[in-house]
């Protein structure tokens, strides 16, 4: 981070922290507020892509099988319920299961 994003980085912080508008904070800093909001967005766009992402998607162990014949893939879901077996010729299938747990 530059000298100049950790300073515009203290003022987004500063100012989240206070109870001022962004425009109130900007005048009694003496800062120019579109740089302000600018920077406010580079730094929220940092921060959302570090921060975990939520989704309605749930969280799937998949688990390689070695077999004879193929090999064929377990999926785990996070209520412990497997689906076992998959492989290129029925995977469509599975996906379709795991939508409709959803």
């Amino acid at each position: 981070m530059t000298h100049s994003s950790q300073v515009w980085q203290h003022h987004v912080n500063d100012w989240q922290k206070g109870d001022l508008s962004q425009a109130q904070y900007c005048r009694s800093h003496g800062l120019d507020q579109s740089q302000f909001s600018y920077w406010k967005c580079k730094f929220t766009r940092t921060k959302s892509v570090t921060q975990s992402v939520t989704s309605k998607f749930a969280l799937a162990q998949v688990e390689t099988v070695t077999r004879q014949v193929s090999s064929l893939l377990t999926i785990t879901l996070p209520s412990g319920t497997q689906i076992e077996g998959i492989d290129e010729n029925n995977a469509h299938v599975a996906a379709k299961l795991i939508e409709c747990m959803n």
